[in-house]
């Protein structure tokens, strides 16, 4: 999930099966419209709630997690993607994009939404505070070595293991 910190996950998780004729099962989450919200919202939060589809989930991460080739590769992956599309600067930047993109039309679209632009600017500026007050990235470290039981370090370790992620 990243640590998108949306407050209403813990019901929109989805499985479904590949559609490449594979026969493996994917999970995704949907609904993300309240991502960037609490950041305390997190996949460790989301993998242990009994509460919802994800506690399976929890179940099949943690067998999987047992086995140390499958660690390794969760960690490096995890690393990759943590210091690219999930990298505070990379977010910020898609912020900065969708905002250079959507401004113009927002105070023409006032009427519709029953808000101002400066409303507006004030919801854009808590998303990028999200990001850069928070320091997502070493958040997700820190909630990774939690949910895994392993020293930051040990996770940092892992993250910068040479060998590529390969599916």
């Amino acid at each position: 999930s990243s640590d998108l910190g949306n407050t209403d996950t813990l019901n929109n998780i989805m499985f479904f099966r590949s559609a490449e004729g594979d026969g493996l099962w994917r999970w995704a989450l949907i609904d993300l419209d309240w991502a960037f919200q609490n950041p305390e919202m997190d996949y460790r939060v989301i993998m242990n709630s009994e509460a919802n589809s994800g506690f399976q989930m929890y179940s099949l991460m943690m067998s999987l997690f047992e086995n140390d080739g499958f660690k390794a590769r969760f960690l490096r992956r995890f690393g990759e993607l943590n210091r690219t599309t999930l990298s505070n600067a990379h977010v910020s930047e898609a912020i900065e994009r969708y905002v250079t993109m959507l401004e113009p039309e927002i105070e023409r679209d006032e009427p519709l939404r029953g808000s101002t632009y400066l409303s507006w600017q004030y919801y854009v500026d808590e998303l990028r505070n999200f990001i850069t007050e928070f320091d997502r990235e070493n958040h997700n470290v820190s909630q990774i070595a939690l949910f895994l039981n392993m020293s930051e370090e040990e996770v940092r370790a892992g993250m910068a293991a040479e060998q590529e992620y390969r599916p």
